[in-house]
């Protein structure tokens, strides 16, 4: 569906390579490793000490920012971006298309595909007045720990990498709360039937975070299924 963007973050796009750049959301303060302060346990307080606030400056040359990985962190060394070589694709207040993932889908490359295909063609015509920039979604498989829980070839982790995830103060709650029915943290009684669950429950058993990420598709449907966003960001990315 079609909403604002909420996210404060700003995505510039070089304008030949057309690779996409998050700068960090300066009213947002991050922790040493470049997450957001408040992610995973609150339990766990960060120390002042850890704690930093982005900048972000625009001038008549260009903009200068912390880059975000499409991890979902931020960099704690700032860079220039050229207006000769990058423009603006989207910020705080840009119509997106908020994606909805129906309960029980498996997310195979191709239906998310034609499902994309479907929204770009069909909003377009009958909202022209509300141009969206891109795609936006929140959901708990942007937990990016996910990555060490599931398989390589997870369908949750392909539609994970194919969306650009940035710095937000999220908890464990989101991924419990459909794992296991309940936002609060699993005892010693959880079930253990399925490979995720036994996953999630070894993972915080060693003491291990969770956390979700919001995050935006900025892509082409084309591109889907290519990690756009993933592949080469870094090359754009320098220390002054």
């Amino acid at each position: 569906m079609l909403l604002p963007f909420a996210g404060k973050v700003l995505a510039l796009q070089h304008r030949l390579h057309h690779q996409v750049i998050l700068l960090a959301d300066p009213e947002q303060p991050l922790r040493a490793d470049g997450y957001a302060v408040g992610v995973g346990n609150p339990d766990q307080p960060v120390s002042t000490k850890e704690v930093w606030y982005p900048q972000r400056q625009e001038s008549e040359e260009g903009w200068k920012g912390h880059p975000i990985s499409p991890q979902g962190y931020a960099l704690k060394a700032p860079t220039f971006f050229a207006r000769g070589a990058w423009e603006i694709a989207m910020q705080h207040g840009d119509w997106v298309l908020d994606v909805h993932i129906p309960l029980g889908k498996n997310l195979d490359l191709e239906e998310c595909r034609d499902s994309l295909q479907r929204a770009f063609a069909f909003f377009p015509r009958h909202f022209p007045e509300s141009p969206f920039r891109g795609v936006y979604c929140h959901t708990w498989m942007f937990t990016p720990q996910l990555q060490h829980l599931l398989r390589p070839d997870s369908h949750i982790l392909q539609f994970q990498r194919e969306f650009y995830l940035y710095p937000h103060p999220g908890s464990a709650g989101f991924l419990l709360e459909f794992v296991f029915g309940s936002r609060e943290y699993p005892g010693n009684d959880a079930p253990r039937d399925t490979s995720l669950r036994r996953a999630v429950l070894d993972w915080l058993s060693h003491g291990h975070e969770l956390f979700d990420l919001p995050g935006v598709f900025l892509s082409s449907p084309q591109e889907w299924g290519k990690q756009t966003h993933r592949k080469g960001w870094l090359a754009f990315v320098t220390e002054e």
